[in-house]
C-alpha cells in the first residue's frame, strides 16, 4: 500500500542576517511614528499604503524581491518581472490576533518579523471542509503553526489562507506585504501588461 501527499504549498522562510539590529530599530520606529489605523482586536497597522518604497527600507526591499524569485524559480512560476505592490507595518499587543484571512489582487504574500517575540503565523489548508460530511472533528493537518523568529521573512500564494494567533506579548511588529507581476504575462488571447 502506497498514500501520496500531492499538490504541496510551498512556505519560503529565511532568516535576513544581513539586516542588522540597528537596522531593525530603525523600522520599528518607523512603524511606531506612523499613522496607524486601529482594528480592534486585530491590531494596528500603518496607514501608508507601501512603506517598502521608503529609502529606510531598500535593504529589505531587495531582499523581499530576491527571496520572491527564488520562490517563483522553485516553483516554476515564470514571470517577466515583480513588484512589491503593497506593504505595511503590523502592531500587535497581548489578547490582539488577527483572523484568518487571504489576499486578493497579489500572486505572493509575505511577512517579515522585526521582534523578538511573536505569536504564530497559522496557515489554513486550502482542503480544510473540502469533504462533504461533516464530522465535527478537525484533521490533524487542517492548520500549520509557524513560530517565527526575529529577522525571519516568509513569503507564500496570496490565495493561502493565514491568521495571526492571540499575541502574548506587546508589540509583536511585523512587516507584510504583496507582490504582483509586472510587465506583460498570459498567452495571445488572454496576455495581461501590468
Amino acid at each position: 500500500m502506497k498514500i501520496l501527499e500531492i499538490f504541496p504549498t510551498k512556505i519560503l522562510g529565511v532568516v535576513l542576517n544581513d539586516i542588522k539590529d540597528k537596522e531593525i530599530e530603525e523600522y520599528i520606529k518607523y512603524i511606531k511614528s506612523s499613522p496607524l489605523e486601529n482594528e480592534n482586536k486585530n491590531g494596528k497597522y500603518t496607514k501608508t499604503p507601501n512603506i517598502v518604497l521608503d529609502p529606510l527600507f531598500i535593504k529589505l526591499k531587495s531582499n523581499i524581491l530576491k527571496y520572491s524569485n527564488e520562490y517563483l524559480k522553485n516553483t516554476k512560476h515564470y514571470l517577466q518581472e515583480i513588484q512589491i505592490s503593497n506593504s505595511w507595518g503590523n502592531i500587535i499587543n497581548s489578547n490582539e490576533s488577527i483572523s484568518a484571512h487571504t489576499h486578493s489582487n497579489s500572486y505572493l504574500s509575505g511577512a517579515f518579523y522585526l521582534s523578538k517575540e511573536n505569536s504564530n503565523i497559522q496557515f489554513v489548508s486550502p482542503i480544510k471542509n473540502k469533504f462533504t460530511f461533516n464530522l465535527d472533528m478537525p484533521f490533524p493537518d487542517d492548520f500549520y503553526n509557524i513560530t517565527p523568529l526575529k529577522k525571519l521573512l516568509l513569503i507564500f500564494p496570496s490565495w493561502l489562507a493565514h491568521e495571526v494567533l492571540s499575541s502574548s506579548f506587546n508589540d509583536r511588529i511585523s512587516i507584510a506585504f504583496n507582490i504582483a507581476p509586472k510587465g506583460e504575462i498570459g498567452g495571445f488571447t488572454n496576455r495581461l501588461k501590468l
